[in-house]
């Protein structure tokens, strides 16, 4: 095994990207692309980043990808709805 692969932040995985997207949309989230542009992101991006992202253990290294898990994670850990995303 590498040592980058030793120092990777490991974190809980969030389940497939289709079950983040639920959630999202349990908390009030219409869509990915609403959540993607209420936090600044492309849709685009935040949809791959959750695909190859939202079911492994370990922390992306890209800064971007490491962003929007760290927002979405803060999202679903603290049940935040549209409304209090606008409140901030």
């Amino acid at each position: 095994m590498s040592n980058w692969k030793m120092s990777r932040k490991t974190v809980k995985p969030l389940g497939d990207a289709l079950s983040v997207r639920a959630r999202l949309c349990l908390l009030g989230w219409p869509s990915v692309a609403q959540w993607a542009n209420n936090h600044g992101y492309a849709e685009g991006t935040v949809r791959e980043v959750l695909r190859r992202w939202s079911h492994k253990k370990c922390e992306p290294l890209g800064g971007v990808s490491r962003d929007i898990m760290r927002d979405i994670r803060k999202t679903l850990e603290d049940e935040i709805t549209p409304e209090m995303a606008e409140a901030v």
